[in-house]
């Protein structure tokens, strides 16, 4: 009823980990004209049916109105900042908004704000990321660490997309800003232009995750990649001397025997684990870009991952298996 009276207006919708290992969702509508607000405000109780009570409390001296629930025994709380309702399930996170605006954080932080700038409005609907709590909110449905969001978490700050819907799928234009002080890999794809995705037409049914990295050319990557490790002269000798140690253990030369057949594109796929439920296997695939010198045997299965090149067949690819990881 309280939805049907405001009608059609701009909805933000956000979600927070408000306790281990769950999320609640929080609702804020942007009412526009103060006299909808009031009329809204002061006839809650005139709006709802007898399966329901109200009840309002201050914080701190912010009213906020409790729609309780007597069937479901749920409590909706629901506050109003200047022309925005405030509504959730979770009454800490409605807390959370008043404090939000007395004190704003994400409203003025510079990354955010300049994500937000990029990717403007539309007529349907935007989405945003915050990368601090990507790790947290994964828990929800990863019963262990992964490496791989943790190692997002820390190189990413905000993504914004502007999201377009037709009757077949949803196409997302957007923009991501990076931590400039983490990901060295990050930094180097930032100038190593861009490459077609075409890995993921060969992803399994199985595919849980799907991460994808395209350039220009893998050469011109690995050419920016070891440029920026050399700011940090510590890090660059223990690359260079890890490096070392797997090609003489191995007796090839990575840029002779592995660089020359990758093509533009690597990506990480996560996959439904045939030995357990309770794990994932990861895959990394390669697109070559078939070069007469690639070779099957120039690609290793590594401990607990299994690497493949596209388009040469899997039982070929394992004559070397070397378990240690690269």
């Amino acid at each position: 009823s309280v939805f049907d009276f405001v009608g059609n207006r701009e909805v933000l919708i956000s979600a927070h980990i408000y306790k281990p290992k769950d999320y609640g969702l929080l609702y804020i509508i942007d009412l526009q004209k103060f006299s909808k607000l009031n009329i809204l405000k002061n006839n809650i109780s005139k709006l709802i049916n007898d399966d329901y009570k109200v009840n309002k409390r201050k914080y701190p001296e912010h009213e906020i109105i409790e729609v309780y629930d007597t069937k479901k025994r749920e409590t909706l709380s629901i506050t109003f900042i200047k022309n925005q309702m405030v509504v959730s399930y979770i009454y800490s996170l409605v807390e959370a908004a008043i404090d939000q605006y007395n004190e704003p954080y994400i409203g003025r932080n510079f990354n955010f704000i300049e994500i937000y700038k990029k990717v403007g409005t539309s007529d349907l609907f935007q989405f945003y990321v915050q990368y601090d709590y990507i790790d947290e909110y994964s828990k929800v449905y990863i019963n262990k660490p992964n490496q791989i969001i943790n190692e997002i978490s820390k190189s990413l700050l905000f993504s914004g997309f502007d999201l377009d819907l037709n009757k077949n799928h949803i196409k997302a234009k957007g923009f991501t800003n990076v931590n400039e002080t983490t990901s060295t890999y990050l930094k180097a794809l930032q100038k190593s232009g861009k490459g077609n995705r075409t890995i993921a037409k060969v992803a399994p049914i199985s595919t849980s995750f799907y991460l994808s990295f395209a350039f220009d050319s893998f050469t011109e990557f690995y050419k920016n990649f070891e440029t920026i490790q050399k700011s940090d002269s510590d890090k660059y000798l223990d690359f260079i001397e890890k490096k070392e140690t797997v090609e003489n253990f191995l007796k090839i030369d990575f840029k002779d025997h592995f660089f020359k057949w990758i093509d533009n594109e690597i990506a990480l796929i996560h996959l439904e684990s045939n030995i357990s439920k309770s794990n994932t296997d990861i895959a990394v695939v390669l697109k070559t870009n078939n070069k007469p010198n690639t070779k099957p045997n120039t690609v290793w299965k590594v401990e607990g991952m299994s690497t493949w090149n596209q388009g040469i067949s899997f039982s070929n690819q394992i004559n070397n298996t070397v378990n240690s990881r690269l």
